[in-house]
């Protein structure tokens, strides 16, 4: 793949924010529960690395659980020549496929976009304009418009039930709802709809957050001379998890624009991407943050040992 040169974009984004979901949803409550069980003896480097990379991304932020793509994702390119946004939607699907994130059939209404444009700022200012960013702070509103960097991207989060259904009298919850527990409504019988609460535990919270949607527009006058692929690695990271915009942890792509970083998906990322995937949704923060920690540092611990075999 060549690198990313100057390409002019339309403001295709925001019209994808006010559409319905893509109706297709993977049911929270068939998955199994996840145990992560490290054997041997894990170094506390290893493990204080691994913490901070998952602290770094801030997917699990004090009591807000992550969330993830439960709906089928369909990702788009916008602003490239057609056979280079094929590369773009074509790699996503590989690596979404590769970490057993539900992906839709060709044709699909697309509900993760990568924008590449030559003037982000204006693009971004545009789309805020029109009220379509997403679940995100009046801060975070105003660095999207007036940040620099390469890269930039937003989220539509939502909360569910358990079994993946949007209660119709559940307001619209953004990505910064803190105590998902605390959170409860009647129910019995002809509430359909309703959120039950009362079967939660010490680490279920029998609702879960996930993506409706997201964006990420590369500005290509910062990321020029980047390679394309990077770039769609870049992207494919924080298309598919709730990632905190800006973060760059290292041993990641997404510190791709600092001095030696990163080239392409690290086997950091690969493992999160992959432990964020097995996750149970309905459990508290700080079991979701054990379990991601996990399930990255397990994935390290067999590297090392297939490589000294």
């Amino acid at each position: 793949m060549g690198v990313v040169r100057r390409f002019a974009c339309p403001v295709l984004v925001a019209p994808l924010f006010v559409s319905a979901a893509c109706p297709v949803i993977a049911s929270q409550a068939t998955r199994s529960e996840q145990t992560i069980t490290v054997v041997g003896e894990v170094p506390e480097a290893l493990q204080r690395e691994v913490r901070d990379y998952v602290h770094k991304l801030g997917v699990v932020p004090g009591n807000r659980p992550a969330a993830r793509w439960v709906q089928q994702v369909c990702p788009a390119a916008f602003g490239l020549a057609p056979a280079h946004a094929s590369l773009v939607t074509d790699r996503i699907r590989t690596i979404a496929a590769s970490v057993r994130a539900p992906i839709a059939k060709a044709g699909c209404k697309p509900n993760l976009v990568i924008a590449f444009t030559d003037n982000a700022a204006a693009m971004v200012q545009q789309i805020s304009h029109s009220d379509a960013l997403g679940s995100v702070t009046y801060d975070e509103r105003r660095r999207l418009e007036t940040d620099s960097t390469p890269i930039r991207w937003w989220y539509n989060s939502t909360l569910r039930g358990e079994d993946g259904t949007l209660p119709a009298d559940l307001p619209m919850l953004g990505a910064n709802m803190e105590g998902f527990t605390a959170y409860s409504r009647p129910s019995g019988p002809g509430s359909r709809g309703n959120l039950n609460l009362r079967g939660a535990t010490l680490v279920g919270t029998q609702t879960m957050r996930t993506i409706e949607h997201a964006a990420v527009v590369v500005d290509v006058n910062h990321a020029n001379g980047k390679g394309l692929k990077s770039v769609i690695d870049y992207a494919a990271l924080v298309g598919l998890s709730e990632v905190r915009h800006g973060a760059a942890p290292s041993n990641s792509i997404l510190n791709l624009f600092e001095p030696g970083g990163s080239r392409s998906l690290t086997a950091n990322d690969t493992a999160f991407l992959k432990g964020l995937y097995g996750l149970q949704l309905s459990r508290k923060a700080e079991e979701h943050r054990r379990v991601l920690v996990g399930s990255i540092v397990k994935s390290r611990m067999e590297l090392r040992s297939g490589a000294k075999e």
